[in-house]
């Protein structure tokens, strides 16, 4: 049992003791992150900071009384508060006034000089006066704002080929680019480097043991580095960078047990999502003030509504033995939600905010000063909604339609500034084509079937190394069945909105070479050809961090289709990227693919959420993926018209089937664009009865479905 559950944390005196307790099990104390572990965790550091505030005045006569509570304050706002190179501001706002007084400030500042003393630990000095601020920074090592930040320095890191041999000056130069404006936690990363250096480390260990075992828990991983859980609860990106390929599983995985407050936008009602109760602790049930709902097996959501606005919410869960109470974060004066994350609640001290789609809930209308970035169509600001309980609520929407977005705003005469961005690292892509041939391939399994090489791509965040194209031909290479592929990586004229390079490989050559024996064994007469690459093929990228294969089935091409494709993709290209995944694609990844195929169109967010109330796209966390691909015909004489809205690769392979009838005159695809209805593609094939049954029995075996109508409201 916890000395916390041991102890009634309603004093000073008994937080006191708790805190000491953990401290006391800090085994090396006096390095950077030290006393991390002893900050309570948020809905408990909510109740330790409501105590100080009440009792801040009484306290502050003799504040090295409880040494370990001024020490946990001073390092837990840091921690949790810490925004806009503010530090003493954000302590008066903790304890209620609008601004410490100089005496204030120097009583404390004393006092930490008291109690560091009389806990064995040394504060930071620098021309002979000591750096508070920087000791402070020191303890707690990296704030909860500048989490993310701190991911992407250490995924820069991981390309590197040896941390502790990086030139001053390339170091200087990635801190700034993650840093910021934040000048403290700047100089932190600057002249703490070894330190850095070794919390990178860690982070890049921990990635190499969740990829062998996927099953472990926030504890598990504690072990492993400095980790806790709000930087898992509050950046999600956490769980992105520790597994890349399963981020959404190990984040759920890691809080199953834990109950978050969200917000479904379809039904319009805030919900606490509820875990799983143990059945050794039946009979149990859920309480937040009056609303009551028994506990289940299995996670479930309880209905609060307007009783989420309040600035904390009690959350109980009884059971037969006791009890167990949490505190979380309501909406007051309003919350911001992840759409893009089942709807969970976000921690509005970030930095920057991963680009989504995000909706703003308050139980009273904000303000917008300004905003850039967002879908202006069919949006509207503090949309009022009737909640089911009587209460209402007004809601904002923001729908990404660039990769860097901000909103500024207006809450209770406080104002806020939002930014958002995408994230910055390396990665891959692979292609059939580009442009109209991006959808030329058929999926087959765990491979897909093309007539050409593929177009391969990297794209590299601006400056991520002293020469981009320089490094990547240094450390990535492309090979066909474990053979090295001649060729070379070559810049794309245009950067990706200035914040990414792309760089696309050009095939030299034939990519594999076959020996033939000689037959008098002589080596002169030893010949070479180029095979046939048709067949099953591994192509790859890889480097030293970095692995991406892509299984394809190399067809000889069909001619005569080429031309049937010419007006695509047009206003047709949300279908051209959405194709190019299975799983399904973020918003983030719709926007950069979009930019590799087709730079010269444009996706709109509304266009997902119209496809998606049409059934035809579906959307599973973050990831948008095609739910259905329908048609409709219209059989007239011997033309079959068709109406077709979903994946264009099913097309592809439709007319490669087509294309065996030398009689069968492949028609051009249109793109049919109405005033205010989504686009769709049109064709009209001119077919003879044992053509058209044939058409029709290969759109079956793909799973397209033959309607009446091609909108189904």
């Amino acid at each position: 049992m916890k000395v916390d559950d041991l102890l009634k944390l309603d004093c000073l005196e008994s937080w006191e003791k708790s805190l000491n307790s953990k401290f006391s099990q800090v085994k090396k104390k006096n390095t950077a992150g030290y006393f991390l572990s002893v900050i309570p965790e948020h809905d408990k550091w909510d109740e330790f900071l409501e105590l100080v505030k009440n009792e801040w005045d009484t306290w502050k006569k003799d504040l090295s009384a409880y040494p370990t509570c001024l020490l946990t304050f001073l390092c837990g706002v840091a921690y949790y508060e810490y925004e806009d190179n503010t530090f003493w501001p954000n302590i008066a706002k903790s304890i209620g006034q609008k601004k410490l007084s100089q005496w204030e400030e120097k009583i404390i500042k004393e006092n930490l000089q008291i109690v560091s003393k009389k806990l064995g630990l040394k504060l930071i000095k620098k021309n002979n006066r000591t750096n508070y601020v920087g000791s402070v920074i020191h303890f707690i090592a990296i704030p909860l704002s500048m989490w993310e930040n701190f991911l992407e320095l250490c995924e820069w890191c991981s390309w590197q080929d040896d941390l502790y041999v990086i030139p001053d000056v390339e170091w200087n130069r990635a801190v700034k680019r993650y840093a910021g404006s934040r000048q403290r936690i700047k100089k932190f990363l600057i002249e703490n480097r070894d330190i850095v250096i070794e919390f990178v480390k860690e982070m890049l260990d921990a990635r190499e043991i969740i990829k062998k075992d996927s099953d472990l828990t926030i504890d598990d991983i504690a072990q492993l580095c400095h980790l806790r859980n709000e930087y898992f609860d509050e950046v999600p990106e956490t769980s992105e960078f520790l597994s890349p390929q399963n981020s959404d599983v190990l984040y759920d995985s890691l809080f199953r047990n834990i109950p978050k407050l969200i917000w479904n936008d379809y039904s319009c009602q805030l919900n606490f999502f509820l875990p799983s109760v143990n059945h050794d602790q039946f009979p149990a049930e859920w309480c937040l003030g009056p609303l009551t709902q028994k506990a289940a097996t299995t996670p479930d959501e309880m209905v609060v509504n307007s009783k989420a606005f309040n600035k904390n919410l009690i959350l109980e869960l009884n059971f037969n033995n006791g009890k167990n109470q949490r505190r979380i974060k309501g909406v007051e004066p309003f919350a911001l939600f992840d759409l893009g994350r089942n709807g969970r609640m976000v921690n509005l001290r970030r930095n920057v905010l991963p680009i989504s789609n995000y909706v703003i809930v308050a139980p009273q209308k904000i303000e917008i000063l300004s905003k850039e970035g967002f879908e202006d169509k069919e949006i509207y600001d503090n949309e009022l909604i009737e909640l089911r309980d009587g209460g209402h609520c007004y809601v904002t929407r923001f729908w990404p339609n660039k990769k860097f977005a901000s909103v500024h705003l207006q809450s209770n005469n406080r104002q806020y500034k939002l930014k958002f961005r995408t994230r910055l690292k390396i990665e891959s892509y692979f292609f059939a084509g580009i442009n109209n041939q991006a959808a030329n391939f058929t999926r087959l399994d765990d491979k897909v079937k093309i007539e050409h090489l593929p177009e391969l791509c990297v794209t590299i965040p601006t400056d991520y190394f002293k020469e981009n194209k320089l490094e990547l031909d240094r450390k990535f290479k492309v090979y066909v069945d474990h053979n090295q592929a001649p060729g070379r990586w070559e810049e794309k004229a245009t950067r990706i909105d200035n914040d990414k390079e792309l760089y696309k490989w050009r095939w030299d050559g034939p990519p594999l070479i076959e020996k033939i024996e000689s037959k008098t064994g002589r080596l002169q007469d030893l010949t070479y050809k180029t095979p046939d690459l048709r067949g099953d093929r591994t192509i790859s990228i890889n480097s030293f961090n970095f692995s991406s294969d892509y299984k394809v089935f190399l067809e000889h091409s069909r001619h005569g289709m080429g031309h049937c494709w010419r007006n695509l993709p047009g206003a047709y290209i949300l279908w051209f990227v959405l194709c190019q995944s299975k799983d399904g694609l973020k918003w983030e990844d719709l926007m950069l693919v979009k930019d590799i195929i087709a730079p010269n169109q444009r996706i709109f967010y509304y266009m997902l959420r119209k496809y998606a109330e049409q059934e035809l796209i579906i959307q599973h966390g973050r990831l948008w993926k095609i739910d259905e691909t329908r048609i409709v015909l219209k059989s007239n004489d011997d033309v079959l018209n068709i109406d077709f809205c979903g994946d264009p690769s099913i097309l592809w392979g439709l007319y490669r089937c087509m294309s065996y009838d030398h009689n069968c005159n492949l028609p051009v695809i249109e793109v049919v664009e109405k005033r205010g209805e989504l686009p769709y593609l049109n064709m009209n094939w001119k077919l003879n009865l044992k053509q058209s049954s044939k058409l029709v029995g290969y759109l079956k075996k793909c799973d397209v479905k033959i309607r009446k109508k091609l909108w189904i409201h």
